[in-house]
């Protein structure tokens, strides 16, 4: 056998062990927690998904830690978009019957709201809030500096750092 099948091998068997031993373990916690079976299934799954495209598993020493934390990402995810997506779908609601949307124009409205989150992921909220009212709401440096308590050369800052992320995202 060669050295590459060989590490292949033991990365699977590392893998497998790792399932053997906490995959039930995992969803009957998730099921517990969530209170839905089909819910916990998925999370476990997306879980061990992630552990899969771990680089070195066989560095894990505490393999029920490095799960949980895993999971709980997973699960902060799902929240995430869910509120994202609930937010979106009451603002579409409040604009009135005027803008009334089909389900296709509002899952792709939704859609974008998420891509939107995830370029904008390494701001912080208060960033995030200062990008989105400059992008979106159009207001000025001394506008948003105003509202957020900035100065407006702090707000150019934190505009040019939005944007940066938004190239970065275009780029990869």
């Amino acid at each position: 056998m060669t050295n590459n099948a060989t590490v292949l091998d033991t990365r699977s068997q590392i893998l497998e062990r790792i399932f053997l031993a906490h995959y039930q373990w995992l969803r009957s916690t998730l099921q517990r927690r969530m209170g839905d079976a089909f819910g916990a299934e998925d999370v476990t799954a997306e879980t061990f998904a992630q552990v899969v495209a771990l680089p070195h598993p066989e560095t894990i020493i505490e393999p029920r830690a490095l799960l949980t934390t895993i999971s709980r990402r997973v699960l902060f995810g799902i929240w995430r978009r869910r509120d994202l997506e609930h937010a979106c779908l009451e603002a579409l609601a409040l604009r009135g019957r005027d803008t009334c949307h089909s389900a296709e124009e509002q899952a792709l409205l939704v859609e974008a709201v998420m891509l939107i989150d995830k370029v904008l992921d390494g701001l912080s909220c208060k960033e995030r809030r200062v990008f989105l009212l400059y992008k979106l709401d159009r207001l000025g440096y001394e506008e948003i500096g105003d509202l957020i308590g900035l100065s407006p050369s702090q707000v150019r800052r934190v505009v040019a750092k939005g944007l940066r992320h938004c190239v970065a995202a275009v780029s990869t």
